[in-house]
């Protein structure tokens, strides 16, 4: 009888265990539910907090593409310059940082804030994107970025060297694209996985070719000439700075450029020894050592 009370016992046990099981089941269940459904679920009108990893291959729209400008690459540049100096990250992971940053920039601006708060960097001639500009912004992002940051960098130290009567068509016009292109040379090389120098150098052509818009009339040629001659003379100087400085093709941080410092006055003494042009009563004229401000001066 003792026996069979307990073995009575032990099946009432067993079937409280069984039915505590499926009690819990149900919860774990409905527990799951619940955190694919937090997850899943997306307010109307408000990105999932997930929203800033976004997924591999996207793209920049032509709508926004259309919005953003030289500035807003420049911004971008400025929020990912430690990615941009990082050699282990590629190409692609890079453009799809910037997208995510341009996406958030374009969100925020609106006709009221975007003419009251955001920073001009770079001036109207340079900050608009061309046709040929857009087209390559939208293969490569950041590149864009690179290479509108090099243009603010370029107009920064010009101006701070020369007098504002020779920063179109003359001396400090001819060192700002000749500038202009070391640096986008230089940072074509060693970012985001490039090849070596040659690819640099090639890259940093594409883009400054795409900004020369096709010459109409005499002025505009002479102009068009004059640049593509002083942005060669830049990419020439970074190239061989590379190729004399270091071991072919071993691409470090920084490499064998040397600094952007070192490239620019390097650009200045090119253009204090006439070779680069520019335009002087309508011709091609060599270039010298006239119209440098006290700063320009100094930096020897």
């Amino acid at each position: 009888m003792y026996y069979m009370d307990n073995i009575g016992n032990i099946s009432m046990l067993h079937k409280i265990y069984l039915k505590r099981c499926v009690i819990m089941k149900k919860y774990l269940f409905a527990l799951i539910l619940s955190i694919i459904f937090v997850f899943n679920y997306t307010t109307p009108g408000e990105p999932a907090e997930a929203s800033d990893k976004i997924p591999a291959n996207k793209i920049l729209s032509d709508k926004i593409l259309n919005e953003l400008d030289g500035n807003d690459f420049v911004k971008a540049y400025d929020l990912l310059e430690n990615e941009f100096k990082n050699p282990k990250i590629s190409q692609k992971e890079l453009d799809q940082k910037v997208i995510a940053i341009l996406i958030k920039i374009h969100k925020d601006k609106n006709p009221i804030r975007r003419s009251s708060s955001k920073k001009n960097y770079l001036p109207s001639k340079l900050n608009e994107l061309n046709k040929k500009e857009k087209k390559l912004a939208k293969q490569s992002p950041s590149q864009a970025a690179t290479y509108y940051k090099a243009s603010k960098d370029a107009l920064s130290k010009s101006q701070s060297w020369y007098i504002s009567s020779v920063l179109e068509d003359g001396n400090g016009d001819a060192f700002r694209h000749a500038y202009w292109n070391a640096l986008l040379t230089k940072r074509f090389s060693i970012g985001a996985k490039y090849t070596n120098v040659t690819t640099g150098y090639k890259t940093a052509k594409k883009w400054t070719d795409a900004h020369e818009e096709t010459p109409k009339t005499k002025k505009e040629k002479l102009a068009n000439s004059m640049d593509l001659n002083n942005n060669k003379v830049g990419r020439d100087t970074a190239k061989k700075a590379y190729e004399t400085n270091t071991s072919k093709y071993k691409l470090t941080t920084g490499g064998g450029f040397g600094s952007d410092s070192s490239l620019a006055k390097t650009i200045k003494s090119k253009v204090d020894k006439g070779h680069l042009k520019r335009i002087v009563k309508g011709k091609h004229v060599k270039t010298n050592s006239s119209g440098k401000t006290a700063n320009g001066k100094k930096s020897k």
